[in-house]
């Protein structure tokens, strides 16, 4: 394994996140939580986020069409609701 001290990062431009940052975000859809950002993929295609809840596990392409916002202070990222039901 490689470690590394988190302030020798370079710093990121805005809407871009290192995923160990996005994993135990909260999940929402509006206002409602829907699960917890459980691990970051690539499938090739591109990134994805697995979020899961006490039920199910939804599958959330990492781009700007399903995600609205991430708050990385919050630790909370919002999906759009136009793809994602509550």
């Amino acid at each position: 394994m490689i470690f590394i001290d988190r302030i020798e990062l370079p710093k990121l431009d805005k809407k871009k996140f290192y995923y160990n940052d996005l994993i135990h975000m909260k999940a929402y859809i509006k206002k409602k939580q829907v699960g917890v950002v459980t691990n970051v993929k690539n499938h090739g295609a591109g990134d994805y986020l697995e979020i899961l809840d006490k039920k199910k596990e939804i599958l959330v392409p990492f781009n700007d069409d399903h995600i609205e916002e991430i708050n990385i202070k919050k630790k909370v990222l919002f999906l759009n609701p136009s793809y994602y039901e509550i």
